[in-house]
């Protein structure tokens, strides 16, 4: 298992290396052409008057989470040595931080995000697919998206590649910045994570767009970051509030390092933004 997570891990970071590099203190650097990517898709999101500090979450029950961003909201990050950010703790709504998105689903793959019948009854008009009421509802200007844990037990990696071209294309047609992420580790499932990552990055270099590498980052982890059931992260000894406790001694978990990796690409992507 080793010896294949390691090939990927080459295979990923080749694969990254024109979009941007991760920083060993987990700072992002976009390169220039996604940085143009991500100002162009910001500009039309603009004219389209989309609320410049809202973001929405789309994913599986890894972004269900109540320890997904949502102690932000409260004001319980600490930030340690990652003072850098405190800025973006403000630059998005407490909403975008603390919401349930509608475009989120514990068990969901990346083909139900697209179908309307999955979609919240009291919330969403007929005929609008979870994404589309999302978007509709809260208006973001960015996207947060990662589908694949449960969609390596489900899809093949065409299928998957396909759903995911589609929930960009639409997002990108919006004017909303997509910021794509890997897929953790999942035990049991390490083959197709691998593939079904390459397809990941594969797609951000295509689109140049902003990637979290949360499958680099978790598996430097003990047990890659993952809870006993091979497929969630780990809570902290803080449980909510210590998901963003980002001292030292706590950056030994799944959710911390999850929250820590998504709280650098938004800085990043916002510093962009906030210059046009």
């Amino acid at each position: 298992m080793m010896r294949a997570a390691a090939i990927c891990l080459i295979v990923l970071s080749l694969l990254a290396t024109a979009a941007q590099t991760q920083e060993d203190d987990m700072r992002v650097r976009l390169s220039d052409r996604v940085r143009e990517r991500v100002a162009s898709i910001a500009a039309r999101g603009r004219a389209s008057e989309l609320g410049a500090d809202t973001f929405a979450k789309v994913g599986d029950s890894l972004s269900v989470a109540e320890h997904y961003l949502k102690p932000i909201a409260r004001d319980l990050a600490i930030l340690g040595d990652y003072t850098q950010l405190r800025n973006v703790l403000t630059a998005y709504s407490a909403e975008s931080y603390s919401r349930a998105s509608l475009a989120t689903g514990v068990g969901w793959t990346s083909y139900v995000v697209l179908q309307a019948e999955y979609a919240n009854a009291d919330d969403c008009r007929p005929h609008e697919s979870p994404l589309a009421c999302e978007y509709r509802i809260m208006q973001p200007s960015v996207a947060l998206i990662l589908f694949g844990s449960n969609d390596v037990g489900i899809l093949s990696p065409l299928q998957y590649e396909y759903n995911m071209r589609r929930i960009l294309d639409f997002t990108i047609g919006r004017g909303i910045v997509p910021i794509l992420s890997t897929i953790p580790p999942r035990i049991g499932r390490e083959s197709e994570v691998e593939a079904f990552n390459v397809i990941v990055v594969a797609l951000a270099d295509e689109y140049e767009l902003p990637l979290i590498h949360l499958w680099r980052a978790m598996m430097t982890l003990s047990d890659y970051g993952l809870d006993e059931d091979g497929v969630h992260p780990t809570v902290p000894p803080g449980l909510f509030a210590g998901a963003v406790d980002f001292r030292a001694d706590n950056l030994y978990y799944g959710h911390v390092i999850r929250n820590l990796t998504t709280l650098h690409m938004l800085d990043a992507v916002q510093r962009v933004v906030a210059r046009r």
